[in-house]
């Protein structure tokens, strides 16, 4: 199976939205352990592995891969009840 035409650099996807919220979670991320933790939160509520869930943060933080919608949605659950947390 051929591998898929790569696109020019000139038509790679321009995401201000998703590039703000990356950056957001990175910095979220920069504590020890909360990476570990988003993992576990994520895991629980979707029935994955917690270290596969980790490998694949890792991998949206490089940007190897977009993360999908069932991700987003979770993470953004996350930073929301840490930020309740650390509100409180």
């Amino acid at each position: 199976m051929p591998n898929p035409p790569k696109r020019p650099a000139n038509q790679e996807r321009h995401t201000p939205h998703y590039d703000a919220w990356l950056e957001k979670l990175r910095a979220r991320l920069e504590p020890r352990g909360a990476k570990a933790e988003l993992a576990r939160f994520i895991a629980t509520h979707a029935g994955a592995s917690e270290q596969g869930t980790k490998s694949k943060i890792t991998g949206y933080l490089a940007r190897r891969t977009l993360a999908n919608g069932q991700f987003v949605c979770a993470a953004n659950a996350w930073l929301k009840l840490a930020d309740a947390v650390k509100d409180s």
